[in-house]
């Protein structure tokens, strides 16, 4: 940009160095910025405790499926008890059974007991009955034949008796030995439903247990997440909002800045606006125009350009390529200034005008995009400058 400097530099030109530079003086009223570190620190802490979340809810993962098996464990333990509670019923009504099977048994036995007791004591006495030899003696054949049928049958009596009674003995016996097998059986399946039980209550109490210390672990956990996470929320908005007002208060420092410094300037560009522009000799101003109307086509600009370039440079200097501003130091055709920075477009910028007006082109063409554009920013503005 072309600009008549000041010949000195002002308060307002130091302030906007200083806010070009990013080093303005500190304020007391500057918002309070958490560092960068600080924040980084809130964040890396979110984010451990966040992969401690992570690390525990793997344990949770682990813990589910203990839990998991000690449920399975709870329901076997239950199944078994029931089993073992529905073995004992059987086994009970076992017991209960033989123990009548051999109240009845012994019932039996005792009863044939008293039967042959009974035939032997007859058998002894002859209570009652009548002897062979009597039959013999005293009776006729036909009385012998009937007293032989009645002790016949008296002995076949006898001997069912004895046989009821051994056979009694034995049940009696057999249903002893079934009874108490019955009540062994009871009492292991006692011994077992007890075991069971106690099994279903202890894994159910270690579940419990569990179950309960590591759902705090994870409350606390979870509240030691959020907390931190907040925290690093909150001062990535305070180092959010303290930086968007400390650049809103730079900018404003900056545009006040540039506004002292365009006063300043003007002042001296109208302090300097009677002078006129000193060199006016050494190269026709109509040579120059027609060397700029043969590189005004290399930017792809037409005629309409080329006539407010006529317009500016005019103003600017009435195409000489010796013209000076004494205030400024402004030089050239185009007005550069500083005036060296026209050597880049050539080692003869201080008394060729094609090199200083191929500068000039150049300069137009990254700044204004084409010289209407610049010729009219030039004529915004009081002085005049591009």
């Amino acid at each position: 940009m072309l600009r008549r400097p000041l010949t000195r530099a002002t308060p307002a030109v130091a302030a906007l160095a200083l806010v070009l530079t990013g080093a303005p003086a500190a304020k007391a009223d500057d918002p309070v910025v958490p560092s960068a570190g600080t924040v980084a620190a809130a964040r890396e802490a979110a984010a451990a405790a966040t992969r401690e979340a992570a690390s525990l809810a793997a344990r949770q993962a682990t813990l589910g499926a203990r839990l998991t098996q000690l449920q399975l464990g709870v329901a076997r333990a239950v199944d078994a008890q029931r089993g073992a509670e529905q073995d004992l019923a059987r086994a009970v009504a076992v017991a209960d059974k033989a123990a009548a099977d051999l109240v009845t048994a012994r019932a039996d036995a005792a009863q044939a007991h008293r039967a042959v007791t009974d035939a032997a004591f007859r058998a002894w006495t002859n209570t009652g009955e009548v002897s062979q030899l009597e039959l013999v003696l005293a009776g006729s054949p036909e009385s012998m034949a009937d007293a032989q049928v009645v002790l016949d049958s008296d002995a076949r009596r006898t001997s069912e008796d004895l046989a009821r009674a051994a056979g009694s003995a034995a049940a009696a016996t057999s249903r002893s030995a079934y009874l108490d097998a019955a009540r062994a059986d009871e009492r292991a399946a006692t011994a077992r439903a007890t075991a069971a039980r106690q099994a279903a209550e202890q894994a159910e109490a270690t579940a419990r247990t569990q179950v309960a210390a590591l759902a705090a672990q994870a409350e606390a956990l979870d509240t030691r997440v959020v907390a931190l996470r907040d925290r690093a929320a909150r001062l990535s908005s305070r180092r959010a909002t303290g930086l968007a007002a400390r650049a809103r208060a730079l900018a404003a420092a900056k545009r006040r800045a540039e506004a002292a410094a365009r006063a300043a300037r003007d002042r001296a560009a109208r302090a300097g606006g009677s002078t006129p522009v000193v060199g006016s000799g050494g190269g026709s101003p109509a040579a120059a125009r027609r060397t700029a109307a043969a590189l005004v086509g290399g930017h792809g600009w037409g005629s309409g350009q080329y006539h407010c370039l006529v317009d500016l440079w005019n103003g600017e200097s009435g195409w000489s390529w010796s013209a000076t501003n004494p205030s400024s130091g402004a030089y050239g055709i185009p007005q550069a200034l500083p005036s060296w920075k026209m050597s880049s477009a050539g080692a003869d910028w201080l008394t060729n005008p094609t090199t200083q007006i191929r500068w000039g082109l150049d300069y137009i063409d990254r700044a204004y995009g084409s010289p209407c554009a610049a010729w009219s920013a030039w004529q915004s503005r009081s002085p005049h400058w591009y």
